[in-house]
């Protein structure tokens, strides 16, 4: 008996381990195709002193880095509130809805954003692509049943999309580096 109430978590342990190696794979990927070898980035790390924030920095960027900024800070809330939410209602598909929206409206203005590779795409803007590709498959996967795969994707999208490419913004040399850090 005590077999089977452990399967359901381990089981979604098992579901999340191909997305964060694929995750640790791309952000892998990010350090050595980037051009910033990650021995000047741990140094620049250990340099470093958190600061109160400069919102300074915030209000002299682009109209594209408000919109990226606030659409992915609410998509982080609202994906978050999701997970604590019953799952198969109405509120949670609205609320579904409106998280897909958001990611989809990041990564679109993601596009505007190329100031770290001399004005041309980076890595970095594959996490918009994969965006982009995997928000109506989740869409699809919830509309023909595969529940299990909805929720794979969307935790995917979430922990790869949010949290990953969330991460990276914090890179030396970037804009949110620059407001928390000196």
């Amino acid at each position: 008996m005590s077999q089977n109430s452990s399967s359901p978590s381990l089981s979604r342990l098992s579901a999340l381990i191909g997305p964060v190696v694929v995750t640790l794979s791309l952000v892998g990927l990010a350090y050595v195709f980037g051009g910033v070898p990650l021995q000047k980035v741990l140094y620049v790390y250990q340099r470093s002193r958190l600061h109160w924030p400069d919102f300074d920095r915030l209000a002299h960027a682009s109209v594209a880095v408000h919109i990226h900024l606030g659409v992915a800070c609410l998509a982080i809330l609202l994906g978050a509130l999701q997970f604590a939410l019953p799952k198969g209602t109405g509120l949670h598909r609205v609320v579904g809805y409106f998280w897909l929206g958001l990611m989809w409206v990041a990564a679109i203005s993601s596009f505007f954003l190329r100031s770290i590779n001399h004005g041309q795409f980076s890595l970095i803007h594959l996490f918009s692509v994969l965006t982009i590709v995997m928000v109506p498959r989740i869409i699809w996967l919830a509309r023909v049943g595969r529940i299990a795969a909805h929720r794979k994707t969307a935790l995917s999208l979430y922990f790869g999309g949010l949290v990953v490419a969330g991460g990276l913004a914090f890179l030396p040399g970037r804009l949110m580096w620059s407001v928390f850090f000196n």
